[in-house]
């Protein structure tokens, strides 16, 4: 079972590694954030929700740097199933690698980080892109209970406070630096 303790870490070291690859992106995000909060008493779960770019970059990095790497396991009921083409026995035990569902068979610049992607304006750039692909807490009566009220909010809040507390600076050595803001 997947929880918030390995996820969350997950996606904020992926998110940062592709703020950091792409300072236009990181510039968007710590202007959006600097702009809607004067301080940080100020980040509430509602106001961090407001936040459309920062959103669109924890969606992005989602499907480019996924915490979990495996699906959900699924059982093939009795008699088995086809799946993709493929017949496979009961009580076999299948997933879907969200590597290969979010790759180039539903993507389009699938290896390169492009939150632009799920804002409205650029679906006209994107309009090929498997959106529905995205299932990156599970799906079905198995889907994860707690991505919009643990995971989420937990995401958002953390990463909505570092660029008010924190400046990240893209290094061409490839090496993290982070400045402390006083």
């Amino acid at each position: 079972m997947f929880t918030g303790s390995e996820s969350s870490p997950g996606l904020l070291t992926g998110l940062n590694y592709f703020l950091l690859k792409n300072p236009e992106v990181l510039q968007k995000v710590t202007r959006e954030v600097q702009t809607a909060f004067k301080s940080s008493s100020s980040i509430t779960l509602e106001s961090v929700g407001a936040l459309e770019y920062l959103s669109v970059c924890i969606q992005e990095s989602l499907r480019a740097y996924p915490p979990a790497p495996l699906g959900v396991p699924r059982i093939v009921p009795d008699g088995g199933a086809m799946v993709a083409s493929n017949w496979i026995p009961e009580k076999t035990v299948v997933y879907v690698s969200h590597f290969a569902a979010y790759g180039p068979a539903n993507f389009s610049e699938a290896d390169s980080f492009r939150p632009d992607r799920w804002l409205a304006q650029y679906q006209a750039s994107y309009n090929k892109d498997q959106k529905a692909a995205m299932k990156s807490f599970g799906v079905g009566p198995r889907d994860c209970i707690g991505k919009a009220s643990v995971c989420l909010i937990r995401y958002l809040c953390s990463l909505t406070n570092a660029p008010r507390q924190f400046g990240l600076l893209p290094n061409p050595n490839d090496v993290l630096q982070v400045i402390v803001a006083l």
